[in-house]
């Protein structure tokens, strides 16, 4: 089970350069005839073969995704659609394939800096396509590609907001000033022109989760350019948008007359008839499910037989959308793999949090990024069918890359650098090699 991992740093500029595609969506934009994603995921895929990375499949979130394809792929033959299931199964595959080079190439603590630099950098870069490529609207969505949807663009600038986090504690003075102005501010912006209320949600724990996870002084910063920051997105907001948000915690049984008609009001009951039929078709079929990708189908034949209009929608709940589509083995092996990665995640941090090697600074900011990002995630899942998208699937390959770098710098002599290296095991805590050259002695956070 050796995890055989070579130093070559083109494996690790690929992997930044594939991270950077797929989340910036860049070539939805730019060039799309170009096929850039799909040439980033074959040398992507190339340097994890050439690192071993391959091995990844063999630790704990490893074996939950390849249970969770085997699983989906099991239903396939009983779909109602075989050939949907077939489709859905393959963007699955695509989506989540970034688990092996993720998690199996950064083989140094910088590496995984960069990384986050990466994908912090990658979603601003959502906010500068959506000041040109914006499709028309009360609510903001990019025109054309993945975020066209306001609510997956919402996802997006959801799990941006802890990178970015980390990013002001890593920079220090002017640099973290420019970082907040030019990074955070726009995200959180474009995050409240989506009008997502569940972004709205799920910014709760996200921001509970970094709240607790700042030092003391570092608090009241928050809290004192949090709450300004607030009142002046609220005080910019479309008057439209800010009546959607207050249906958030408003009582659909209250709504009366004009109100009852608001758009808003009318997608909050919509969400709960989906969300029921879902629980419904789960209990019915709690094993294989309808089929990868056939809620929408089945209930749209469903309401059609009963002389309505089909509407096609899917279940926008995630843990509904794989209970009902892939059945309960299906979402626990989804809910495995949530919860081991902030589990793994909270474990590295308080290691990290009180530890004098030189990267524990930088080991604990990440994985309390990582935290924060997976309770966003959670709490958003409640209202988005993100079931068959990559998002959980990275971040569980951070998590892992970060807890083999942690169980290095753990046992390393002071001021050497914590770096796998060949011969280390996949999911066990890796073989050392203590660098101890004067060159290679320096600090990496």
């Amino acid at each position: 089970m050796a995890h055989e991992r070579s130093d070559l740093p083109i494996a690790f500029w690929v992997l930044t350069v594939f991270l950077f595609v797929i989340y910036s969506r860049i070539s939805d934009y730019v060039a799309p005839s170009a096929k850039i994603p799909a040439v980033s995921l074959i040398a992507a895929l190339a340097a994890a073969t050439a690192t071993g990375a391959w091995r990844v499949w063999l630790s704990p979130p490893g074996l939950a995704h390849l249970f969770l394809c085997f699983w989906i792929a099991l239903g396939i033959p009983f779909s109602s659609w075989v050939g949907g299931s077939l489709g859905t199964f393959k963007t699955f595959l695509i989506s989540t394939i970034i688990l092996v080079p993720l998690g199996g190439i950064p083989s140094r603590v910088r590496e995984m800096r960069i990384l986050f630099y990466t994908f912090a950098i990658a979603v601003w870069m959502i906010f500068a396509f959506s000041l040109v490529f914006t499709r028309t609207g009360d609510r903001l969505g990019l025109a054309g590609g993945l975020y066209g949807n306001a609510n997956d663009l919402a996802l997006i600038m959801l799990l941006a907001i802890p990178f970015w986090w980390f990013i002001l504690q890593d920079l220090d003075g002017v640099l973290a000033v420019v970082a907040f102005a030019v990074g955070l501010v726009p995200i959180l912006y474009t995050l409240m022109r989506t009008g997502s209320r569940g972004g709205l949600l799920a910014l709760g724990p996200l921001s509970l989760v970094l709240f607790l996870r700042s030092g003391r002084l570092a608090r009241l910063r928050l809290l004192a350019v949090g709450s300004a920051l607030a009142l002046a997105l609220v005080a910019v907001a479309p008057e439209q948008l800010l009546e959607r948000y207050q249906t958030t915690f408003s009582s659909l049984k209250g709504a009366t007359g004009e109100e009852a008609e608001d758009e808003a009001h009318l997608s909050t009951q919509s969400r709960l008839d989906l969300m029921k039929d879902a629980l419904r078709y789960a209990l019915e079929n709690p094993i294989l499910g309808l089929g990868a990708g056939q809620f929408a189908v089945t209930r749209g034949e469903e309401r059609q037989k009963r002389g309505l209009y089909g509407k096609w929608l899917t279940p926008h709940n995630a843990y509904l959308q794989m209970a009902s589509e892939c059945g309960f083995p299906a979402l626990a092996a989804m809910l495995f793999l949530l919860f081991w990665s902030w589990k793994k995640a909270r474990d590295i941090r308080r290691w990290a949090a009180g530890s004098p090697v030189r990267e524990g600074r930088s080991i604990a900011g990440m994985a309390a990024a990582l935290e924060a990002a997976l309770a966003g995630y959670a709490t958003m899942a409640f209202t988005l069918s993100i079931a068959y998208q990559g998002q959980l699937v990275t971040l569980a390959g951070m998590v892992y890359a970060l807890s083999q770098l942690e169980a290095v710098a753990r046992w390393r002599p002071a001021g050497t650098e914590a770096r796998l290296t060949p011969g280390a095991g996949a999911g066990l805590a890796p073989r050392r090699r203590f660098l101890t050259s004067r060159a290679e002695r320096r600090p990496l956070a």
